[in-house]
């Protein structure tokens, strides 16, 4: 056949099947798709995220399609070899997109956004105030061992105690106990007091002791006789655990991987050593809740907090009191449960759509909880670090749930999809970002220097008393009658946020600063206005008792009715018309005055 045959033949063809002369194809389709992941250092895609998909002139194209999971691909969250997957996961891809222009997506189609993050917000506040019942139930508890060590020191503590992990404990009190402090507030120093009593008795130094004659067999007997070991994993275990309040998951990350190391020492140690391995290797779902968790909101470093402060009312008495019960020193484990608990928990609600599942790291991590737990056994002092755990097991339960509704809460499109995967990335320290920032703003500034999460209780005391400046470590001429903190990096950017949105209430003392041409205004609201409730859990502080120049020691203070001071720097335009420009100083709580 000539051309024109053909074509005569090729157009009722092409009528039929496209609906248009002269066109003797379908109509032409493209795929598209959007690949969500998290700016971290490890590429976390975002898993079984619900998606919408519209053509380029609006029309819907998927009403609900989501990312891709482990599960979808063939395998769980955890199977050796899932970390392989990474490149291909967190990918909604549509095949028969037309060619009529981008795309868009948009994450969470349907959904009330603005409610969920107030259901979020409703678990944090009930997960917070658990925590402030605990601590006081923790206080409580450990108040008999705290007043006897005050009282006695180390008056009856077995020698054996001192001679096989005294040294390493005080040691690892003094650069710890200063950062953390304590429940029960200014403690005298428990290892001052420690390196005092090894100072008197200098033999017990000689010839170390092999450690594991006086250790948990089924929990300790696995550290190699090594002392240096056990506090070398504490040390790393408290680095974890101030990158959770740092809102720094990266750092988070890189500190736990450290901890992988324990794999190498077999037994329940070895284990939890093998689940930090490929939890991080292989583990993909329960990441997406623990970032969500520690980019936007302060629960898990105030969980880390408490936490650390009801272990170091455990003074050296009561471990050696465990020494003598036959327990042995067992606060790794303790410390290497919580980690394991919180990756259990965040694996047991960690996708937002039907088909989400845990897959083995949530069954292997509960597991391992419940081995380390039931492996300590005993009366007396036994039953206060079990009720620790328990209580605190309570509490950590929960995140799994608030890690869900976060994600339910992601919100943001995805413009301009012209191929097959168009990446789009979430932050993952978002919060830990905004406080750096603010740290910026300008020369001078001292918000997170002098009142941020990282300020030591040490330094806390020093500012009132020696009128030592936590920034920079230098006497200054004046010393205030307090001297407090924020407990996470997240609450002391959201207290700077809750104040601008609610500028217009400032009418009166902005006007002020305009008329006498103030250069440094101080702006308040209370602290129930934002938090309702249970503050002493998000913030930290000591008061003088005395006055600057005859100080006689300090006060933990009470910010239950106190206030949120942010103070600014500012500048008055040229124009008398414009507003005033206010340049972050410093944010910083207040008792009631």
């Amino acid at each position: 056949m000539d051309p024109d045959e053909i074509t005569a033949r090729a157009e009722p063809v092409g009528m039929v099947n496209a609906g248009e002369f002269a066109c003797p194809t379908g109509k032409c389709a493209r795929p598209i798709g959007v690949q969500f992941l998290y700016d971290d250092g490890f590429n976390t895609p975002i898993v079984d995220m619900p998606l919408e998909l519209r053509d380029g002139a609006g029309a819907m194209l998927v009403a609900e399609l989501p990312t891709t999971a482990p599960i979808s691909v063939g395998a769980r969250d955890a199977v050796t070899g899932t970390g392989a997957l990474r490149t291909d996961l967190g990918v909604a891809l549509y095949g028969e997109a037309p060619y009529n222009g981008a795309a868009q997506a948009l994450t969470n189609p349907g959904r009330d956004i603005g409610a969920t993050e107030q259901e979020a917000w409703e678990l944090e506040k009930t997960l917070v105030a658990g925590l402030f019942d605990f601590e006081v139930k923790m206080t409580d508890k450990f108040a008999p061992f705290v007043l006897e060590w005050e009282r006695e020191g180390f008056a009856g503590a077995g020698a054996e105690f001192v001679n096989g992990i005294g040294k390493g404990l005080s040691n690892w009190w003094n650069s710890e106990k200063e950062f953390w402090g304590s429940a029960w507030g200014f403690l005298k120093s428990s290892a001052a007091a420690m390196e005092s009593y090894l100072r008197r008795n200098p033999d017990l130094l000689l010839g170390p002791i092999g450690i594991s004659n006086f250790l948990s067999r089924k929990l300790l007997e696995t550290w190699n006789n090594n002392e240096d070991e056990i506090f070398e994993a504490l040390e790393k275990i408290s680095a974890c655990f101030k990158k959770l309040m740092a809102g720094d998951f990266d750092g988070f990350m890189t500190d736990l991987l450290k901890l992988s190391g324990l794999a190498a020492l077999g037994g329940v140690i070895g284990e939890f050593g093998e689940l930090i391995q490929q939890s991080i290797q292989d583990g993909i779902e329960w990441m997406n809740g623990l970032i969500e968790i520690v980019s936007y909101t302060p629960v898990l470093g105030l969980i880390a907090n408490t936490m650390m402060k009801v272990v170091f009312m455990m003074t050296p008495n009561f471990w050696a009191k465990l020494f003598g019960e036959g327990t042995g020193f067992i606060l790794p484990e303790v410390l290497i449960w919580a980690i394991t608990s919180i990756i259990a928990a965040l694996c047991t609600t960690t996708g937002v759509g039907a088909a989400a599942s845990a897959g083995l790291l949530g069954t292997r991590a509960a597991n391992l909880a419940r081995k380390i737990r039931s492996a300590i056994k005993g009366s007396g002092a036994v039953r206060a670090v079990l009720a620790f755990m328990d209580d605190i097991a309570k509490i950590i339960k929960q995140i799994g749930p608030l890690g869900t509704k976060l994600r339910q809460a992601i919100r943001f499109a995805a413009d301009d999809i012209m191929d097959a995967r168009r990446r789009m990335y979430r932050p993952s320290s978002y919060y830990k970002r905004r406080l750096d920032e603010l740290a910026r703003t300008h020369p001078g500034a001292h918000g997170p220097q002098n009142h941020g999460w990282n300020v030591s209780m040490k330094a806390l005391r020093e500012r009132i008393l020696l009128k030592k400046d936590p920034a920079t470590n230098k006497i200054k001429n004046f010393a205030p009658p307090y001297s407090t903190k924020f407990n996470s990096a997240v609450d002391q950017v959201r207290a700077y946020d809750y104040l601008i949105e609610n500028l217009d209430k400032y009418e009166e003392p902005l006007a002020n600063a305009r008329k006498t041409n103030n250069d440094y205004i101080v702006l308040k609201f209370d602290i129930v206005d934002l938090w309702e409730e249970k503050a002493n859990v998000r913030f930290s502080g000591y008061k003088r008792v005395g006055s600057s120049k005859n100080p006689s020691g300090v006060d933990s203070v009470d910010f239950t009715d106190g206030t949120i001071a942010t103070g600014f720097k500012v500048s008055h335009p040229d124009d008398p018309g414009q507003p005033l420009t206010l340049i972050y100083d410093s944010s910083y709580p207040k008792p009631k005055e």
